[in-house]
């Protein structure tokens, strides 16, 4: 069972990785909510 679940779970890091790479450096990795919560703390 647990070799089942590690392919879509390594697919799924892949996808993140990828955007974090590609879509993710367009944001310029910034927190788009502001102020942010920590700011408030």
């Amino acid at each position: 069972m647990r070799r089942l679940l590690r392919g879509p779970s390594l697919l799924a890091v892949l996808a993140i990785r990828g955007y974090q790479r590609s879509l993710g450096r367009l944001t310029g990795g910034r927190c788009r909510f502001h102020p942010t919560c920590s700011e408030y703390a």
